[in-house]
């Protein structure tokens, strides 16, 4: 299956999820919405007739990695039990897995909003891992409440857990806004329990490569841990997540790309209850690879005929997408 067929596959997903009308009535579009980047990304494949370009299209095939990442998260979340090596089978189920009616109804009607839409694919990864594992989850629908809870799989109390997505803006004070907010919510329930906050730093570290972003998610790492060095003691541990990409180029020109989404755990020192040393969500982890043939650079005038066969010159064609 070529990278065509599959971005048709997830458009195919992302409709049914967000409605026909919602794609095809302007006053129902949102451009920035991240669910568009798949057709973004479809629309740019079609004018560079499907061929990939390296290294000016670096970011396009990490792209398409992480088109993949959401499209298995997603689909298997809904209840369609499918390997991603089954990609024409790949369809969107009910969430029927996932909650009562009113919680599938909240997913379907918030999935419009961007930064809900973020957050609730932290939430789905989170649940996702957990089905796979054997817990039970219970997503609760109270806005005062974390999202869900897990119980099961040896965890002697319910563990509740609230989820978040660090928008690329953010600023690093936001992350003891997210932990006060999710040690109330986790204290609201008025049960006893460990409490698990996830905060997926995927688009406030994009690109994890080299100093300066090892750095940034070193600053995370003592920001969350000075919010939880005293108070916030509901909260038993915090979950960073985030991506990691490496890329190996072969002389044939042969692309492999990777997007691995890895985790750290952070305890709180002193929590109300600690939460359990079994619980080391080491299988969180999953990783994309695609194996992509490339054409390399090729030198030509901005004024000259474009390559691509349009008919148009270079600098309003392909040219104008590096």
């Amino acid at each position: 299956m070529n990278t065509q067929e599959m971005l048709e596959i997830h458009k195919k997903v992302v409709i049914s999820l967000m409605g026909e009308d919602w794609f095809s009535k302007p006053k129902y579009r949102i451009d920035h919405h991240p669910a568009y980047k798949v057709f973004a990304i479809a629309d740019q494949l079609q004018i560079q007739q499907n061929i990939l370009r390296f290294p000016d299209n670096e970011e396009l095939i990490y792209s398409l990695c992480g088109v993949l990442l959401d499209l298995d998260v997603l689909v298997r979340c809904s209840g369609t039990p499918v390997h991603m090596t089954d990609l024409e089978k790949l369809v969107l189920s009910d969430f029927s897995n996932f909650g009562d009616e009113q919680v599938r109804s909240r997913i379907r009607s918030g999935v419009h909003d961007p930064g809900i839409y973020l957050s609730l694919q932290t939430e789905l990864n989170l649940a996702s891992w957990a089905n796979s594992k054997g817990f039970s989850v219970t997503p609760y629908e109270e806005n005062s409440f974390p999202d869900f809870r897990l119980d099961g799989q040896g965890l002697e109390l319910p563990c509740l857990v609230e989820c978040k997505k660090l928008l690329d803006t953010v600023s690093l004070k936001r992350i003891s806004k997210i932990i006060v907010k999710a040690n109330k919510q986790i204290k609201a329930v008025g049960i006893n329990c460990f409490g698990l906050v996830v905060i997926d730093a995927s688009l406030f570290i994009p690109d994890l490569q080299g100093k300066v972003a090892s750095e940034r998610l070193k600053e995370l790492e003592v920001e969350i841990q000075h919010a939880i060095s005293r108070s916030n003691s509901a909260v038993s541990a915090v979950l960073l997540v985030w991506l990691e990409r490496s890329m190996t180029i072969h002389n044939s020109g042969y692309v492999e790309a990777c997007l691995k989404r890895n985790q750290l755990l952070i305890h709180h020192g002193k929590p109300i209850k600690a939460l359990p040393e079994s619980m080391k969500f080491d299988g969180y982890v999953n990783e994309v690879c695609m194996g992509i043939k490339t054409q390399k650079r090729m030198m030509i005038g901005r004024n000259n005929p474009c390559i691509c066969g349009s008919n148009k010159r270079y600098k309003h064609c392909c040219g104008s997408l590096q």
